[in-house]
């Protein structure tokens, strides 16, 4: 049986740049690779993203920012642990 999780999307923000359209960029690396995500300023505000922070996908499209202690407490160690 798959869970949600298993097709969630995780980014590590590295840093955040303001765009000139209201958005902001969201950056992180993984395995060497850049990937971007371009936020809406509705995300930015309801959410309040900082480097270091992870930027969530779910399957269902929805988005939510977890701190990196709460995302290791949620995904991390609760995978180690089961």
């Amino acid at each position: 049986m798959s869970s949600i999780y298993d097709t969630l999307r995780a980014l590590q923000i590295d840093s955040i740049e303001e765009l000139v359209d209201g958005k902001s960029r969201l950056i992180g690396k993984c395995d060497g690779v850049t990937y971007t995500v371009d936020a809406s300023d509705q995300y930015m505000r309801r959410h309040r993203p900082e480097v270091g922070g992870f930027f969530l996908q779910y399957p269902n499209g929805h988005e939510e920012f977890k701190s990196e202690d709460d995302f290791h407490d949620l995904f991390v160690r609760s995978a180690k642990s089961a």
